[in-house]
Formats: structure tokens, C-alpha cells, sequence
């Protein structure tokens, strides 16, 4: 077995170095998500009664505009995840906000990704299941289009 030249231990120092550096700037100087607010996740029951209980909140379908013309919840708002970044501003802070989608696991990227640029929202959830099917207390099911 042939031993490794100097020129590739010398490529592996430098690649483990970069690591290194990586990780130390983006803790120091990463923008993480604050720590005092707790992760919430509502499933479908939750949701509901949740929705049921608040006059003011905005609820974002992070699904695409194709998903969401196919049918969405009443008063839902569309705000696709992969655009989120951009329209996050436009968001309100001073009421609570529901992230849904057609499962869950977009919602849930969509609270992550909102909690580090929105630190303001004090009141975010996601649902974490299949609400877009069951009814909403107060509303009709389903917005389809034909």
C-alpha cells in the first residue's frame, strides 16, 4: 500500500481547515432563530380549534400556486416556500400566523425558515398533517376550482 504524496495530506489539512473556518463563522456570525420561543406544531384538531378561536389570523398555504388554485382553505393566503424568503416582509406581526400545506413538511420548512427572518411574529404555528382535506369550523371545507 502506497502512503499518501505531501501534496494530498497537504489538500486534506487545507479541506479540514476550510471546515473549520466554516463552522466558526457562521456560529459567530450566523443569524440563528431566537431561543425563547418554543417550536409549535398544531395537528389537524388543533388546527382547527385554533382556527375556530382567533378572528385575526393569517393563514399561509406555502404550497405552489398550481396546489393551491387546485383548492385551498377559506381566506388562505398562497405563498409558495421556495418564495417565502423574498415575502416574508410582507407578512404582518402583530397577529398569529398558520403554516400549512398539503402534509406538513413545507410547513414546517416555512416556520423555520420564517422564524430567522421574522423574529417579530410572536405567534407562528405550522400544522403538521392533512388539514386542506377536513372541515374548518365556521367556513366551508374547501375552496376548489372546477
Amino acid at each position: 500500500m502506497q502512503m499518501p504524496s505531501r501534496n494530498a495530506w497537504l489538500l486534506i489539512g487545507t479541506i479540514a481547515l476550510l471546515c473549520a473556518l466554516e463552522t466558526w463563522a457562521y456560529h459567530s456570525f450566523g443569524k440563528h432563530a431566537q431561543t425563547g420561543i418554543a417550536r409549535h406544531s398544531l395537528n389537524v384538531q388543533e388546527a382547527q380549534r385554533y382556527i375556530a378561536a382567533q378572528s385575526d389570523l393569517v393563514v399561509v398555504d406555502v404550497r405552489t400556486k398550481h396546489e393551491f388554485s387546485g383548492s385551498h382553505l377559506p381566506g388562505a393566503i398562497n405563498m409558495p416556500l421556495f418564495e417565502l424568503y423574498n415575502q416574508a416582509s410582507t407578512l404582518p406581526s402583530n397577529c398569529p400566523i398558520l403554516l400549512t400545506d398539503i402534509a406538513g413538511a413545507r410547513a414546517n420548512q416555512a416556520y423555520k425558515l420564517l422564524r430567522r427572518l421574522r423574529p417579530d411574529i410572536a405567534e407562528m404555528y405550522y400544522v403538521n398533517g392533512r388539514l386542506l382535506s377536513l372541515p374548518v369550523a365556521g367556513a366551508a371545507d374547501v375552496i376548489s376550482s372546477p
